[in-house]
């Protein structure tokens, strides 16, 4: 690996690594970086935002003090893709990491937030995520969105559901749940109240940004983005359409070569969402 960004989960655990592979100052280098330095033929950035960039190879020593950095609590992760997309399913994924180990495992495979990231990196890191993890999806398909979105007219209120439904699989173990935050805690428990699902018998935290401060919730994401991908493909597949992702998959250009009619396909209802932005 010749790069890998880790964002240390506290300001105390940043200072002890860095301390730790032979940092020695005590102010910022610039505003956006804290310092350089070099452990072991590995040249390491460290950022004020608490980010820490690794160029080339780790050694075993180097992987060892990196433990520092990591949450040794395991949570319960979730993101949702799709939500503001005019086309393709609304994907939801929760997972928690199997064990520390499989966790660091992730970490140190390199992980970020998947809208910084192309189609192929993502499912390279959706695969080798799935496989040091529990987890649990649900798809809605456009065509069974927007029979629901007739009664319920309201995006966040079918995503606080879909949560609901994927954090209940989880239930009766002593973990945190979090997902990123799509509205207040507030709003949330009011839409599974009043709705005739079984509330999750916890708290899900919906906490800002949280794919930055929670690997899981990070996880949640990329396995989501890539199910969505992996949806959207098959479909224009099975339209013989010839799609190919060159960095990310365009999801607004597709709708609208679909609705111009540059895109044969043989049911709209199968690709679009039909709901008010």
């Amino acid at each position: 690996m010749e790069y890998l960004n880790i964002k240390a989960y506290s300001k105390e655990s940043f200072t002890k690594f860095y301390k730790s592979v032979g940092g020695k100052k005590t102010s910022p280098k610039s505003a956006t970086i804290f310092d350089n330095l070099i452990f072991e033929e590995t040249t390491i950035t460290f950022y004020n935002n608490l980010t820490i960039l690794f160029k080339n190879n780790i050694s075993k020593k180097l992987r060892n003090e990196i433990d520092v950095i990591i949450d040794k609590n395991l949570y319960v992760g979730s993101d949702e893709v799709g939500v503001g997309e005019s086309i393709g399913p609304i994907v939801v994924c929760a997972l928690k990491f199997k064990n520390l180990k499989s966790k660091k495992k992730v970490i140190l495979n390199g992980i970020k937030d998947s809208k910084k990231m192309s189609a192929k990196d993502i499912t390279e890191k959706a695969a080798f995520i799935k496989k040091n993890s529990e987890y649990y999806i649900a798809v809605m398909e456009p065509w069974k969105f927007n029979e629901i979105y007739k009664k319920t007219p309201n995006v966040k209120k079918i995503n606080a559901l879909l949560q609901n439904e994927l954090h209940k699989k989880f239930e009766n173990r002593e973990l945190q749940h979090i997902t990123d935050q799509f509205v207040n805690e507030k709003k949330y428990m009011e839409y599974i109240q009043n709705s005739n699902n079984k509330p999750f018998q916890g708290r899900l935290w919906l906490i800002k940004k949280a794919e930055e401060k929670y690997l899981e919730v990070a996880a949640a994401a990329i396995v989501a983005k890539d199910i969505f991908n992996e949806w959207v493909l098959h479909y224009l597949k099975e339209d013989n359409i010839d799609y190919e992702i060159k960095n990310k998959l365009d999801s607004w250009d597709i709708f609208q070569k679909i609705e111009s009619g540059k895109y044969k396909v043989k049911d709209k209802n199968i690709y679009v969402k039909k709901w008010k932005k």
